[in-house]
C-alpha cells in the first residue's frame, strides 16, 4: 500500500520536539492507482475510474483529516487496496466515492 503521510520530527533549541507532516500530492496517489489497474487490465478503459476521482476529489476538496491530510487520499487509498485485489473497476469506483455521500453535501 502506498503510505499517505511521512513523520518528521525536529528538536528546537528549548528541547521541545516539532512535528511536521508531508502528505502525498492525491493526483500522484490516483496516478498510482491507473497504474496498478492497468497491470491486470491493460486495455480496461478507465475513464470511469477517471470520473469518479473527479466527482470525489471536488466533492472533498475542502475537507482535511485532523493530521491536515487532504481527505481524498483515504478513498484513494481505499482504491489501491481493492485495485491489489484485483477487482473490477466498478468496484474500485465505489472506493472512490465510498465517503461522498456519506461526508459531503453531494447526492
Amino acid at each position: 500500500m502506498v503510505m499517505a503521510e511521512e513523520k518528521n520530527e525536529e528538536i528546537f533549541d528549548d528541547g521541545k520536539m516539532s512535528e511536521y507532516h508531508e502528505f502525498v500530492d492525491p493526483d500522484s496517489l490516483y496516478q498510482e492507482l491507473i497504474h496498478r489497474v492497468q497491470k491486470y487490465h491493460p486495455s480496461d478503459d478507465i475513464s470511469l475510474i477517471e470520473k469518479a476521482y473527479k466527482v470525489a476529489a471536488e466533492a472533498h476538496k475542502n475537507q482535511l483529516r485532523k493530521s491536515g491530510e487532504p481527505y481524498i487520499i483515504h478513498p484513494l487509498n481505499v482504491a489501491i487496496i481493492l485495485a491489489d485485489l484485483e477487482l473490477d473497476k466498478e468496484t474500485i469506483v465505489a472506493g472512490i466515492l465510498h465517503d461522498v455521500v456519506e461526508d459531503t453535501v453531494m447526492t
